[in-house]
């Protein structure tokens, strides 16, 4: 005969749960793009957005500058048809806007990104993202404009451990087209789209929590006016 236990003395058998084990986020910037068309949409055909990976988050800059009368901004943004969540947008003198939008894209290694805009735009940017293991939404947002021909623009931001950021910044100078510095998060890419507007973009992942991080974009001469966006994703 088998003998039973008591429950106190089974539940010293009892199997404790395992800790949850956080992967870091990895965020990669897989392509970079402009046009000089002025064009109240802009499509921008087979960008690359990296290897397939459930939970992959698709985040994209946009930037324009100068030209027109109107309203500011895009009205949307699609990825592969679907549409984007807006994280964080602002304009500064003269249509100098920058926004940040994101959207889950599980499947795929590249796609077709359209902006539309809601003015006919003086041409156009965008850096393509790819951020794996975060939980989805920014965690923390900040955005700063320059209109008094300063050197630079700066946020604070807060990134989780494990969790990282991304930026985009835009300025105008009279001349050529400027390069740019950036402290707290690492740049990737510049592209000059039209004339002398100047798009860079920029980010980092990191171990340790970060909080009120500055995240700054220098450019290399005095301009007319700039404008940059910085969001942060945690871990899932």
């Amino acid at each position: 005969m088998l003998a039973v236990l008591p429950h106190w003395l089974l539940s010293m058998f009892s199997v404790m749960p395992l800790p949850k084990i956080v992967v870091p986020v990895a965020i990669t910037n897989t392509a970079n793009v402009g046009t000089a068309t002025e064009a109240s949409s802009h499509t921008f055909s087979s960008q690359s957005i990296g290897a397939a990976a459930a939970g992959r988050i698709i985040a994209v800059a946009i930037c324009t500058n100068g030209g027109g009368a109107g309203t500011d901004g895009a009205s949307g943004v699609t990825i592969g048809g679907a549409a984007a969540t807006k994280a964080i947008e602002i304009t500064a003198a003269d249509h100098t806007h920058s926004s940040l939008w994101y959207l889950q894209v599980d499947a795929g290694t590249s796609i077709d990104i359209i902006v539309t805009w809601q003015r006919t735009s003086n041409g156009a940017g965008i850096g393509v993202y790819s951020v794996l293991n975060s939980s989805g939404s920014p965690v923390s947002t900040a955005s700063d404009i320059d209109d008094a021909g300063a050197v630079y623009t700066t946020n604070t931001l807060d990134i989780p451990a494990l969790g990282g950021g991304i930026a985009t910044a835009i300025d105008l100078k009279a001349t050529s087209p400027a390069t740019h510095t950036w402290v707290g998060l690492t740049e990737n890419f510049e592209q000059n789209f039209k004339g002398n507007n100047k798009m860079s973009g920029a980010a980092l992942a990191y171990e340790a929590i970060q909080t009120n991080i500055t995240v700054s974009c220098t450019p290399s001469a005095t301009r007319y006016q700039g404008s940059m966006d910085t969001a942060a994703w945690g871990p899932a």
